[in-house]
C-alpha cells in the first residue's frame, strides 16, 4: 500500500512539471520593433502560431527578428 501512494505521488509530481512547462510565455520580437508575448502553440519553417491570452495570432517567420523562450528558472526569477 505504501508503494503505491509514493508511486502516485512520483507519477503526479511528474505530470506537475511536464505540464507546466508549456505554461509560459515566450518572447516575440518582429522585425518591426513589437513585442509579443504569449505561448508558442506550432511553428514550422514558414509560421509561427502564438496563443497570445485572448486570440491566436499567426506571424511569418520572415517577420520575426528573434523568440525569447524563457526557461523554468527565468520565469521564477520574474516573479521575485
Amino acid at each position: 500500500m505504501k508503494y503505491s501512494i509514493n508511486v502516485f505521488i512520483a507519477a503526479f509530481l511528474c505530470f506537475c512539471v511536464v505540464s507546466s512547462n508549456n505554461a509560459f510565455p515566450d518572447m516575440v520580437y518582429l522585425k518591426n520593433g513589437e513585442e509579443l508575448e504569449g505561448i508558442i502553440l506550432k511553428e514550422d519553417e514558414n509560421m509561427l502560431t502564438l496563443n497570445i491570452g485572448f486570440g491566436k495570432v499567426a506571424l511569418r517567420r520572415e517577420g520575426i527578428d528573434s523568440i525569447h523562450k524563457y526557461t523554468f528558472l527565468e520565469q521564477n526569477d520574474l516573479k521575485d
